[in-house]
């Protein structure tokens, strides 16, 4: 938590001596965009199959998961163990993600589009990928 606050109170410092001012409101399609994409970014980091690399320093492999993902659990003690809960949680690592992603958003709201939407775009790819799946295993049933 002290990590968290820390970054949010760094990062509130440069954005005012930057001179940027907070918007009076985000858009519903902002936040849509910002929502789709901190819950596919979550996914990859704590769940996906491809970043079980990043994670094995503090996570036990479980078992599969649906999907191309994994299921893991902490391992070791002290900060390795609670860096291992941070990475097998999606619900907690959409806090990070989330506030680095409105962060961007806040300081150019091109860019912080360009990167949400390129996980906006494979939140609907992967749902796609679902419905396909699903689709197919009812066809044959």
């Amino acid at each position: 938590m002290a990590a968290y606050a820390g970054a949010v109170g760094a990062a509130a410092v440069l954005f005012r001596r930057a001179g940027r001012r907070v918007p009076q409101s985000v858009g519903a399609a902002d936040i849509t965009l910002l929502g789709a994409a901190t819950f596919k970014l979550s996914r990859l980091l704590t769940r996906a199959r491809v970043t079980s690399l990043l994670r094995f320093p503090f996570t036990r492999y479980k078992e599969e998961a649906p999907g191309p993902e994994v299921s893991e659990e902490p391992r070791g003690e002290g900060l390795r163990h609670g860096l291992g809960e941070l990475l097998t949680c999606p619900f907690c690592t959409s806090q990070w993600v989330g506030t680095a992603l409105m962060g961007l958003y806040l300081f150019d709201q091109p860019l912080g589009r360009a990167v949400a939407s390129l996980f906006g775009v494979l939140t609907v790819s992967d749902a796609l990928q679902y419905a396909e799946t699903g689709l197919h295993e009812l066809v044959e049933h």
